[in-house]
């Protein structure tokens, strides 16, 4: 019985012991160790610590002075994250007119569609190289007339993979780079803006020069094989195999034209561009001369006087 009396009142005095108030000494060592860990957190919206005070208090609501912090947890000199982040000083100096921020936009699509379709053309130019090497190692070990279809497309093969090979534009370095270019005053604007006007530009003349060799070189082949082959015989089939290096090479001669025909998608976005900056800077001059042929703001006053009979009549006129 009086064990358990005596459990009891340890119990008891343990609950009913007093709770560390943020005035005393000891407490107040406490709050200091901790402080700065508190300081160095940011605090959100879900974290109950950071939002209430161990004594009930509530900071103050957002965008407040950020120097302020809770009593609790005041130490002298440091400094306690806002709620709300405070912007960047050059934020006011970012808006841009609406067409160059159209233009600037239009130029970020352009080069990531051009980038994401860009294909592999080192893969390709190794596959052209490879295949013409053997098709032309192939040729010198058949008998003809075999040998001349074989030579003359293993080296249109060849030729092909050394043009994507060394001429096929790279589009996902500049897309890359001009996705990292700052943009936060109108000159680093104008700077991001020519930087991307010279790359799809840069990449439209290249993806063209490409097309037209590429188109070029399986056309001249594809010709070329019919005298080469045929020539020997006086132009006649004499074969079934001479049916089936005809129609390979009248193949090769429409998908050259077709390649010729056909405009790249790095070629149709910047002609597209095109049209969209000739619009805007159109319609940019056009607003200037309106805004010049417009009658100067103020106050303005004019005076007339005209004889009458027996008279004369003066009229003031003013306008603001």
């Amino acid at each position: 019985m009086s064990r358990a009396l005596l459990l009891a009142l340890v119990l008891l005095g343990t609950s009913a012991a007093p709770s560390v108030s943020a005035q005393d000494a000891p407490a107040r060592e406490g709050a200091e160790g901790l402080a700065p860990a508190v300081a160095g957190r940011a605090p959100n919206a879900f974290d109950v610590e950071a939002q209430e005070d161990p004594l009930g208090e509530v900071p103050s609501a957002p965008g407040a002075d950020a120097t302020a912090p809770p009593s609790s947890y005041a130490v002298p000199g440091a400094r306690y994250p806002s709620l709300v982040p405070e912007p960047p000083p050059s934020a006011a100096r970012a808006r841009l007119p609406t067409r160059l921020a159209t233009r600037i936009r239009v130029l970020e699509t352009d080069l990531q569609a051009v980038a994401s379709r860009g294909g592999n053309h080192i893969l390709d130019g190794i596959l052209g190289i490879v295949w013409g090497g053997v098709s032309i190692t192939f040729g010198f070990l058949i008998e003809p007339p075999g040998r001349a279809y074989l030579l003359t497309f293993g080296a249109a093969s060849a030729a092909r993979g050394v043009v994507a090979l060394t001429l096929h534009p790279d589009a996902s370095g500049p897309s890359i780079a001009y996705g990292h270019l700052p943009m936060q005053t109108p000159e680093e604007a104008e700077l991001r803006l020519r930087f991307g006007e010279e790359a799809l530009e840069r990449i439209a003349t290249r993806s063209l020069l490409v097309r037209v060799l590429d188109a070029s070189i399986s056309m001249a082949a594809g010709v070329a094989v019919i005298p080469i082959f045929l020539g020997p015989n006086d132009y006649e089939i004499t074969s079934t195999w001479d049916y089936f290096i005809l129609i390979g090479a009248g193949v090769t001669v429409l998908g050259g034209v077709i390649n010729l025909a056909t405009r790249s998608p790095a070629e149709k976005r910047w002609s597209a561009y095109v049209e969209l900056r000739d619009r805007l800077e159109g319609e940019e001059r056009e607003l200037a001369s309106r805004r010049a042929l417009e009658p100067t703001r103020g106050i303005s006053w004019g005076f007339a006087l005209a004889p009458l009979r027996g008279g004369a009549l003066s009229t003031l006129s003013g306008r603001f």
